[in-house]
């Protein structure tokens, strides 16, 4: 017993080291952030600005930067969030909003609000949310074929979301050539011309949803180690839980795809990062932690690369993250599977 208390203080300990690293490294993000770009803030001029609402640097700041920066905080916070409890539900590192559909599913519906109904861009992000929740309810719905099986669920993600991307890639083919220049900026990812109303909502969502996922990640820790049936013998509702944790994965990518679009990856690479720097179970609050920070670095380097020129962030994040999924789906192969 004394073993295992030490075992479990050393997790603790290591884990808030982690928070600690990952929350110092998203401090000087953001503070590079707010500084770099075409238009050169000084560091000592952050605070002044901030508070100052005259000048081009209190322009560029309060109105430009501080919303993309809040919507990156936020957004990669939730899809980090969604990564860490899809993976810790189907305890498989391939197991994203990216790959079992819930990001195909966001595309192809927002790809539907900007060619057929020609809608603005709160249609659009309305439409995506609709689009990653109808995704995630039919994968629950075909899942549950036969009893809950998280192995169904995987499937029913990627086939569902190979049928959203042919939808996405008929219109997008039909459409005409502002709707298609439209779509395309859309499905890249991007976070130009972002404002305070869309970092309202994009705060809001995650202040909404992080809680929840922190509701059903403590009794999916339970079910990540012992397994399904010692957690039924102890009064956990597997098939119960199982939903839960889905609908919340598949709300908090959702509410980061209406605002940001559906930036690759971010799900995939945060709660690996996080099992690396400190293991645990369900890794959600560092996984969270980290997936802003890459979000937060992705977007500044979007900014930066071809200056005056901006990238969409998902340029970013999909040349980093592509390389990432080639080598677990290596390991996969070696190991004679991905489940």
């Amino acid at each position: 017993m004394a073993t295992l208390d030490t075992h479990r203080r050393g997790r603790r300990r290591e884990h808030r080291s982690a928070m600690t690293r990952v929350g110092l490294a998203t401090l000087v993000a953001a503070g590079l952030y707010l500084t770099l770009g075409e238009y050169w803030v000084p560091i000592g001029d952050l605070v002044p600005a901030l508070r100052d609402e005259l000048g081009t640097e209190s322009h560029v700041l309060r109105n430009l930067r501080l919303p993309r920066l809040v919507i990156a905080l936020c957004a990669g916070a939730s899809f980090g969030a969604a990564g860490a409890l899809l993976q810790s539900l189907a305890r498989n590192p391939l197991a994203s909003p990216d790959i079992i559909g819930i990001n195909a599913g966001a595309s192809a519906a927002g790809v539907v609000a900007i060619v057929v109904w020609r809608g603005t861009s709160a249609t659009v992000s309305l439409a995506a949310a609709v689009g990653a929740l109808g995704v995630a309810l039919l994968v629950n719905l075909f899942g549950r074929r036969g009893g809950l099986s998280v192995e169904r669920m995987v499937l029913a993600g990627v086939a569902l979301g190979a049928l959203a991307t042919a939808v996405t890639s008929y219109l997008w083919a039909r459409a005409s050539m502002f709707e298609a220049q439209r779509a395309n900026a859309w499905l890249t990812g991007s976070l130009v011309g972002r404002d305070w109303d869309e970092a309202r909502v994009s705060a809001l969502a995650a202040l909404a949803l992080l809680p929840a996922a922190a509701l059903v990640a403590r009794p999916l820790s339970t079910l990540f180690v012992v397994g399904d049936e010692a957690s039924a013998a102890i009064g956990v509702g597997v098939n119960r839980l199982r939903t839960r944790v889905l609908v919340v994965a598949a709300c908090l990518a959702a509410g980061a795809t209406a605002t940001t679009g559906p930036v690759p990856f971010v799900a995939l690479l945060a709660p690996a990062i996080a099992q690396r720097l400190a293991a645990q179970p369900v890794n959600l609050g560092l996984s969270a932690a980290i997936g802003a920070l890459l979000l937060i670095l992705a977007d500044l380097a979007a900014r930066l690369v071809l200056l005056p020129a901006e990238i969409p962030v998902g340029v970013v994040t999909g040349l980093v993250g592509a390389p990432y999924l080639g080598l677990l789906l290596v390991g996969a192969s070696r190991r004679g599977g991905v489940a």
